[in-house]
């Protein structure tokens, strides 16, 4: 059963504040104390952007280019079981955590 945390949850936002702020000893941490973490459903009602579902994985690999320990907070994510596969849901559709479309794309019929 995955756990689901309101994304004002102070746990909620004191791990993604640890992922998104390269704090690798603090992720291990929560991940170590709460191994849920790993896989949680982060869920935001309140969104500007309207309902929002994701996990922290999600959150480690937006922009992990701009962190310089982003692969060490991915890494210790995957060690704790993250599933690469977990799909983002919002008014953008639902995602994978690689980006690659939730629903397959079907290859085109050549005529």
């Amino acid at each position: 059963m995955t756990t689901t945390i309101p994304a004002d949850d102070p746990l909620a936002l004191a791990a993604i504040a640890a992922v998104q702020g390269d704090e690798v000893a603090a992720v291990e941490r929560m991940l170590a104390d709460r191994p849920e973490l790993a896989t949680a459903r982060i869920e935001d009602e309140h969104a500007a952007q309207g309902r929002l579902s994701f996990t922290l994985l999600h959150k480690a690999v937006d922009a992990p280019g701009h962190r310089p320990a982003g692969p060490a907070v991915i890494a210790a994510l995957l060690a704790a079981g993250a599933d690469v596969d977990a799909r983002f849901a919002g008014p953008t559709g639902r995602r994978r955590c690689t980006g690659r479309p939730a629903t397959p794309t079907l290859p085109r019929s050549t005529p």
